[in-house]
Order: C-alpha cells, then sequence, then structure tokens
C-alpha cells in the first residue's frame, strides 16, 4: 500500500501479492503515482481477519476498528467498516483490549495524534494493522462530532492523556 491509502476498495487481488515480480509491478505502480504514497511504499504480512461478510469485489470485511488517541488518550474508537455485521459489536473486554493495544501502538509510536486500526485473526488474537495520520484518517463508523468536540475539550484543557469516555 502507499503510506497514504491502500487499494482494498478494488477488492484483494488489488492488495495481495504472491511473486516476487507482482511485488515488482506493484510498487513501481504505486511509485508513479506519488498521491498514494508521499514516496514509501508499505508493505505487511497478509493475516486473515474474522470476518463474515465481503465487499462486492471480494475484500474480506475484516473485524476490525479504527481508535484515535491524542497524547496516548483514546478519544474515540469504533467499527472500520460501514453498514451491518454481526461482528461489529464490542464486548467491554473487547473494547478494553482493543483500546489497550492502541494505546500501546501510541506509546510507541511517539506522536501526539494518531489513528490505529485493530483487527481480530481468526484465531481470536487482537492486533495492530496499521497505524496512521489522524488527520487524513477517514473516521469510519466514529460520530464525527463527538470525536472532534473530545480532541477541542483536550487541545482546550492541554490534556492528552486522560482516558476518554467510550462513545
Amino acid at each position: 500500500k502507499g503510506t497514504v491509502q491502500s487499494q482494498k476498495q478494488k477488492g484483494w487481488k488489488a492488495c495481495v501479492v504472491e511473486t516476487v515480480e507482482q511485488l515488482e509491478r506493484r510498487c513501481q505502480a504505486y511509485l508513479a503515482q506519488p498521491e498514494w504514497t508521499r514516496g514509501p511504499v508499505v508493505l505487511r504480512q497478509l493475516v486473515t481477519l474474522r470476518h463474515s461478510r465481503t465487499t462486492p469485489e471480494g475484500f474480506p470485511i475484516g473485524r476490525e476498528y479504527r481508535a484515535f488517541l491524542l497524547g496516548g488518550s483514546v478519544l474515540a474508537c469504533g467499527y472500520y467498516w460501514e453498514g451491518d455485521d454481526p461482528l461489529k459489536a464490542l464486548t467491554a473486554a473487547e473494547q478494553g483490549e482493543v483500546e489497550e493495544l492502541a494505546r500501546e501502538a501510541a506509546r510507541r509510536m511517539k506522536v501526539p495524534y494518531l489513528a490505529v486500526d485493530i483487527g481480530q485473526t481468526t484465531e481470536g488474537r487482537w492486533l495492530v494493522i496499521e497505524t496512521g495520520d489522524a488527520q487524513f484518517c477517514g473516521l469510519c463508523e466514529i460520530p464525527r462530532w463527538a470525536l472532534w468536540s473530545r480532541l477541542a475539550q483536550q487541545l482546550h484543557s492541554g490534556s492528552g492523556s486522560e482516558r476518554a469516555r467510550p462513545l
């Protein structure tokens, strides 16, 4: 993927390569479109996420969540994909696991404002899928006014370390 965005809206084959030759062609195509990469190309290990549906292009709609953090504090966390999904709801324990993993990623990244995408594997393990610049990330199913209000409150108060209320 590029550092800005992946091609998952184009389906599985647009995101997954199986040979070195495919990888080289894909990298060349990305590098020819600087608006997608801003320079580097990002390679990720393929993992199978728990899912119950796919996009029309065949991309698995994994059990994924996006968290926005400021100063290591979770401002908001919500389901990554739009639409009804039987896997969307998190238990309180799962919500805690997702938020703790997001906080750990933010701690390691050492940047003030961050988006962290977290998914659940078919084995039930939670893992960080990717981190991103929260200024450029889509909000997924996170209510925008709630996120922006919490961001404004924490910026105004000078706080970034208090845990935000769940949305």
